[in-house]
């Protein structure tokens, strides 16, 4: 392994109650077969055999994953429990839920962008609420943010949105 990023997610079981950290890993190396990996997690955790390895094909789509689990906080679920969420809070509080290794190690995944990069547009809510409203540069943006498939935001597109204006274009 010559180094990687690694991001801890947690998630809880409606029915059980269950809590289920796991970790999501980007890692440059040699490939390691599904089956050895496998067994060497299951020696590090004591208790899971259970790992997905995928070839990174494309620059875009890791960059989705990665920006996916920057953003993401503890589920709803146990937002909405108080009792829940104060376990979360505990658990969590001091920990690293996201970390560089090896060569990647001191790369910052949590440095903002120069602001020359970006343009500031409107808040995300006006930019929903247009967009629902029909707003064809409203959706534009959204279509670069995210496709449309994935919003969690109900928006029925039947045709694809239009190239934006280009003083709405960002990074």
């Amino acid at each position: 392994m010559d180094g990687g990023a690694t991001f801890l997610e947690i998630t809880r079981n409606g029915t059980t109650g269950l809590w289920h950290p796991h970790v999501h890993l980007i890692v440059e190396g040699r490939y390691l077969p599904v089956g050895e990996l496998s067994r060497r997690w299951l020696a590090v955790t004591g208790d899971s055999p259970i790992v997905d390895i995928r070839l990174v094909r494309n620059d875009a789509a890791v960059a989705r994953y990665v920006a996916k689990y920057l953003c993401k906080t503890v589920p709803a679920a146990v937002i909405r429990d108080p009792d829940s969420l104060d376990t979360a809070m505990t658990a969590l509080k001091g920990r690293r839920t996201i970390a560089t290794f090896g060569r990647w190690r001191g790369f910052d995944l949590d440095a903002a962008p120069p602001d020359e990069i970006w343009d500031c547009v409107a808040p995300l809510d006006a930019i929903l609420a247009d967009a629902r409203a029909g707003d064809a540069a409203a959706r534009a943006i959204l279509a670069q943010l995210r496709s449309p498939e994935q919003c969690h935001q109900s928006l029925t597109v039947s045709t694809p949105p239009p190239e934006p204006p280009a003083q709405l274009l960002f990074a």
